[in-house]
């Protein structure tokens, strides 16, 4: 049998991610509520270089810290009124370069509610309730119409949210769990635009792609028996890399059928996946290990192992390529790496942290809001087509090469 091959991979079309929709919300690409970015003809001044910070999420206080990324030094915390602890949250949406949604929940109370997060007062702006649930709510990227959809762990429903007027538009009930949960989820957005809402099932070894729209089952993949997948992330391409911490491994699957491309050994508990804006590099967290993989996508085979402390749940890429932050939940702290040209510099072990920020409570989430982007590309050939996809990143962009 042929080895699937994964779609060509996609710049800068349909992205979402840890910090990587921050680069179309920094280059003045909205979303639902985004502001008009000037009048015809205007063109926007290049940045100077790179801005931004961390936002580390805690359930105790403070609940959010914000890190300068060039000083790595925290700028200010805040506390959020009513807040009983966050949910699993790592595909990140930013749709307007101001606000940021997040799952919460309340166990005691056994209900679960979106929020969206004012990044710059650190406040809450809306609150969506999501009904009962009191074990896990899951979001990932929007869809291309605006809408998000929530998945709620132990309720098995997947809500549709309309993003512009923070309203549940749709449930589906009774989605296919094979014996498990709806353990996370994500949307996958093909190289033709095709729109697929994926996720694992824990215990019930399996992995079901949706369709957004109506909710059909579109294609059920098999994971190994006691595989556990928990957790997943879609890739730029759109393929899937799902975390299956039972066999503490990586399995990719392409989007049309789920057919299994490869499987990847990662290290105990791989619990997150995330990659470098191009999709070139793909980046495991664990649960219970001290390191970061790093994954060539094109030739799906691992480069390189970070070692950056315990538990590093959370990882987040400079859109320039420049570093690396991984979140340390044991340790307390964001572990800062220098990102290197890992195909040049492979190895088996390569430990470049560069440094540790402590942090006053324990986190259990992260996000890296650039605020200007002053990168370069990894290949100059690459400029026409992120132009292509959008004009506002060639405006704002120092483009040069990779350093």
């Amino acid at each position: 049998m042929n080895t699937p091959q994964l779609p060509r991979r996609r710049l800068l079309a349909g992205m979402g991610g840890l910090g990587v929709a921050l680069l179309a919300a920094a280059c003045g690409e909205g979303g639902p509520e985004s502001a008009p970015a000037g009048t015809a003809g205007d063109v926007a001044e290049a940045p100077v270089g790179d801005a931004g910070e961390i936002l580390v999420f805690s359930n105790s206080s403070p609940h959010v810290t914000a890190i300068d990324i060039l000083t790595e030094e925290v700028t200010r915390t805040g506390d959020l009124d009513g807040l009983a602890t966050w949910a699993w949250n790592d595909d990140n949406n930013f749709f307007d370069g101001r606000h940021l949604w997040l799952g919460t929940l309340n166990p005691a109370a056994g209900t679960a509610e979106l929020i969206t997060l004012d990044v710059d007062a650190l406040t809450v702006t809306h609150r969506i309730p999501l009904g009962s649930e009191a074990e896990g709510v899951f979001l990932g990227k929007a869809r291309q119409d605006g809408s998000l959809l929530v998945s709620k762990m132990a309720a098995g429903e997947v809500l549709t949210v309309d993003t512009a007027t923070q309203e549940v538009t749709n449930t589906f009930s009774d989605v296919p769990l094979h014996g498990g949960v709806l353990a996370d989820a994500d949307l996958s957005i093909d190289a033709e635009g095709v729109e697929r809402f994926v996720y694992p099932t824990g215990e019930g070894d399996r992995v079901v792609a949706l369709d957004p729209s109506s909710g059909s089952v579109l294609a059920t993949a098999e994971s190994k028996k006691g595989g556990n997948p928990t957790r997943l992330t879609t890739s730029p391409d759109g393929s899937i890399w799902v975390q299956e911490s039972g066999k503490h491994t990586v399995a990719v699957y392409e989007p049309s059928a789920l057919e299994l491309v490869k499987r990847l050994q990662t290290g105990t508990e791989p619990i997150l996946g995330t990659f470098t804006y191009d999709g070139s590099y793909a980046y495991t967290g664990h649960a219970d290990d001290n390191f970061v993989q790093v994954v060539d996508t094109a030739k799906l085979r691992a480069l390189a192992h970070i070692r950056v402390g315990l538990n590093p749940q959370m990882v987040a890429v400079r859109p320039d390529f420049t570093r690396i932050y991984a979140m340390l939940t044991d340790d307390q702290a964001v572990a800062v790496v220098y990102q290197q040209d890992w195909e040049a510099n492979s190895s088996t072990i390569t430990s470049t942290k560069e440094n540790t920020i402590a942090l006053e409570s324990a986190p259990v989430g992260m996000f890296l809001r650039m605020t200007s982007v002053g990168g370069r590309l990894r290949d100059e050939q690459e400029r026409p087509e992120a132009c292509r996809h959008t004009s506002a990143y060639c405006a704002t962009q120092n483009l040069g090469t990779k350093r």
